[in-house]
């Protein structure tokens, strides 16, 4: 057995429309794309297309505005180039989103956040036009480029048969929404997907490719309370190491978008009873997430993995996610993908949705 690992970056400003483009989003791929490329791995980026047509809508009436919208372009193109992928991703927020020239900010629809809670025709009509969008810009750079793949802003899928309909009816083959063990009432609740699941077929049309969780036996009450170097330590069996990275990133990241600010958390409809389940008696589950997991940790879970399936033949794929506007540089991407490469050289190979969607039979 092999693992096919894809190497999801969900891209895109801050929830409320915050944030410098070029500083937490332009700049931040161009790094990833490197480092990337410097190891022989690849990146599926997941470009949040609704946040563009929001800035061409502006692009005649601001200079910021077009050499944004002209950027995201040239830099999704580039993207291809590298050798890695772009796939589409949607918040409903930013669909009608209005520019305030009082504050210099953007104002979203914070309510709008399940892209399938709209009728049929107009979640096929949007679901349509990213695709087409995409692949307008992209196959001039590659003829054969698809737009195979959605993963839906928030996670938020329901009501999903509606969902599953429109991918459907709109041409898409794969959906990576479904994060296993994970819920956050009322936009998702996905419990009965067990933890460490890694694709499945939803009928002949459409394959899940979920986003890799792990559970462990502790308590998100006691995780938080425990050093990182204890946790890992006990959780993973990995050893103490330098964590100064990732202070630096919460740093930046408080910095930049903090918690009063987080609108999806704010909407959480989650009863007293469920919170206090979720964080005291449920065990934790960690996203395979190469932002906030040690290299350590993020190996040690690839190791299991194969571990669980060394008698099984083939490639398994295991989908990790990222978000650019989270990290203040890429080294700890550097550090993963070099242990993975030192120790699991002829055990990994890196994919990318265009990469698996060519794989299957047509």
């Amino acid at each position: 057995m092999k693992i096919g690992l894809i190497l999801s970056n969900d891209w895109e400003l801050f929830g409320d429309g915050s944030g410098d483009y070029f500083e937490i989003q332009h700049q931040p791929l161009e790094a990833l794309l490197q480092t990337a490329k410097d190891h022989g791995a690849k990146i599926s980026v997941m470009a949040e297309t609704a946040q563009q047509w929001a800035h061409l809508d502006l692009s005649n009436q601001y200079a910021w505005a077009k050499e944004i919208s002209e950027a995201w372009i040239s830099i999704l193109q580039n993207t291809l180039r590298h050798g890695s992928d772009v796939q589409l991703h949607i918040h409903p927020q930013w669909l009608n989103a209005k520019y305030s020239d009082a504050t210099n900010q953007w104002v979203l629809n914070s309510a709008d956040v399940s892209i399938a809670n709209r009728p049929q025709e107009e979640l096929e009509k949007l679901l349509g036009k990213g695709k087409a969008y995409l692949e307008s810009i992209l196959k001039p750079v590659d003829s054969n480029y698809a737009c195979s793949t959605f993963r839906a802003g928030a996670f938020a899928i329901e009501p999903y048969a509606r969902y599953l309909k429109a991918l459907r009816k709109t041409g898409f083959h794969f959906d990576s929404s479904i994060v296993p063990g994970l819920t956050l009432a009322p936009f998702f609740n996905f419990q009965q997907y067990p933890c460490g699941t890694s694709s499945w077929r939803i009928d002949d049309s459409i394959l899940e490719l979920p986003i890799h969780t792990i559970a462990t036996w502790m308590p998100p009450i006691l995780r938080r309370a425990l050093p990182r170097s204890i946790f890992e330590a006990v959780a993973f069996g990995t050893k103490a190491q330098d964590y100064s990275w990732f202070e630096t990133r919460d740093e930046f990241a408080i910095a930049k978008y903090p918690a009063s600010k987080h609108t999806l958390m704010l909407q959480n409809t989650a009863t007293f009873f469920d919170k206090f389940r979720s964080k005291v008696i449920n065990r934790s589950k960690f996203i395979l997430d190469y932002d906030f997991l040690s290299a350590d940790v993020f190996v040690s879970i690839l190791k299991r993995k194969l571990k669980e399936h060394n008698k099984d033949d083939g490639v398994l794929i295991v989908t990790a996610l990222g978000h650019a506007k989270n990290v203040h540089n890429s080294d700890n991407l550097k550090r993963i993908l070099g242990s993975i490469n030192t120790q699991l050289k002829d055990r990994v190979s890196y994919l990318t949705y265009s990469d698996v969607n060519r794989m299957l039979p047509s």
